[in-house]
């Protein structure tokens, strides 16, 4: 998909390039909450507790078995941490920053904002550049179909 590609669908499309006016991505998280006015006694049990779920994740604990144990979350846990899609400046900058760097599947190290220590894994990225791809992709498929049943025989046997 090129730079060319996206301003001509902006061009011809303006009502569903508003649903991608910037990158958009699916986070879950597991979150130890921090009091307000965390002590360093506070901050640390935070953060060894986070660096535990972390270090299970990757031993090969199931993402979904690591938010039921360590997440303190009450509001996600029942969708493993799902928290929807999150855009630019719609969470702390340090989850952006982390998440712009994983790729879909991946879980961040442990995050320190205010509200807690953060482990962040990416679910899903939505881009205009990634729509047109399996936009074109789905037309690639459409029409290989469409040619092999017109120049494909096709013959059944009795």
């Amino acid at each position: 998909i090129t730079q060319s590609d996206l301003d001509d669908f902006s061009k011809e499309n303006p009502v569903k390039v508003k649903e991608f006016d910037s990158q958009k991505y699916r986070i879950s998280q597991i979150i130890i909450v921090l009091p307000d006015n965390p002590t360093d006694t506070n901050i640390s049990a935070s953060k060894e507790k986070a660096l535990k779920a972390y270090e299970s994740l990757k031993n090969g604990m199931s993402w979904e078995e690591a938010v039921q144990t360590y997440t303190e979350d009450s509001s996600t846990i029942d969708e493993n941490g799902d928290m929807g899609y999150v855009g630019v400046g719609e969470t702390f900058p340090e989850i952006e920053k982390a998440v712009a760097s994983l790729k879909v599947g991946q879980f961040s190290q442990p995050i320190q904002t205010e509200a807690g220590i953060h482990i962040v894994k990416l679910t899903e990225k939505k881009s205009l550049a990634d729509y047109l791809y399996r936009q074109r992709i789905e037309q690639y498929r459409t029409d290989l179909i469409k040619k092999l049943r017109e120049t494909t025989p096709i013959i059944i046997k009795q």
